[in-house]
C-alpha cells in the first residue's frame, strides 16, 4: 500500500508540474552467484543471464569434441581448452555453402507450407514411410536428380519411387494424396534452383 501510494504522489506531483519528493531508497547489494555447468562452478551475471553462459559452453563443448583436433591445448586448474582450426575452418566452409544456396534459392513459404500440408495429409491417411532414413535419402536423391538435369514435375519414375516409400498398394484415395505430396516435394526442390 505504502508503494502503490508512493507511486500516485509521483504522478500527481508530475501532473502539476511539481518536483517529486525524495524517496528513500533501499540500498541493493548485487551479489556474484556461482551455478554449475558440466560439472564446473563458473560465476553467472549476478544471477541473471546465466543461460547464455551454458548455451556457449555447451556449443564450445560440442565444438572441441568432435573431429580431429590440431592447435594447441592448455590446461589451467580443472578445465581445458582446445583449439581445433580443422574444425573451424570445416563449419566456416558449411556456412558459406547454406549463405549460397538460399542466396539462390527460389523456394517460397507457400510451397514448403504446401509440402508441410501435404504430408500432414499423408499422415491422416495412416501413410507412414517405411523409415524416416529412406524419405530423407528419396529427399536427397531429388536434389541430386535436378542437379544433374532431369525434370522433377511429372516424373513418372520417380513418382513411383515416392509412393514406394508409403505402401506397395495404394487405394485412390491415397495415390491421390501421394501424387500431391510428391508434386509439392518436386515444386519446392525445382525452385531451390540447386546446380
Amino acid at each position: 500500500m505504502a508503494r502503490s501510494m508512493s507511486v500516485l504522489r509521483r504522478l500527481m506531483s508530475a501532473l502539476a508540474g511539481d518536483s517529486p519528493s525524495p524517496d528513500r531508497r533501499r540500498n541493493r547489494r548485487a551479489t556474484p552467484m556461482l551455478n554449475s555447468l558440466e560439472d564446473r562452478m563458473v560465476p553467472s551475471h549476478f544471477g541473471g543471464l546465466h543461460h547464455h553462459g551454458h548455451a556457449l559452453a555447451t556449443a564450445l563443448a560440442a565444438a572441441t569434441s568432435t573431429g580431429t583436433t590440431t592447435g594447441t591445448t592448455t590446461t589451467t586448474g580443472s578445465t581445458s581448452s582446445t583449439s581445433n582450426t580443422a574444425l573451424s575452418t570445416a563449419n566456416q566452409t558449411l556456412r558459406s555453402d547454406i549463405q549460397t544456396i538460399e542466396l539462390a534459392s527460389g523456394t517460397t513459404i507457400g510451397q514448403l507450407t504446401a509440402v508441410r500440408a501435404a504430408f500432414h495429409t499423408l499422415a491422416g491417411d495412416g501413410l507412414t514411410p517405411s523409415s524416416s532414413s529412406a524419405l530423407t535419402s528419396f529427399e536427397d536423391s531429388l536434389v541430386t536428380s535436378l542437379a544433374s538435369g532431369t525434370t522433377l514435375t511429372g516424373n513418372a519414375a520417380l513418382l513411383s519411387q515416392f509412393e514406394a516409400l508409403y505402401t506397395a498398394t495404394p487405394t485412390a484415395q491415397q495415390t491421390t494424396d501421394l501424387t500431391a505430396a510428391y508434386d509439392a516435394l518436386a515444386a519446392a526442390v525445382t525452385s531451390a534452383n540447386i546446380t
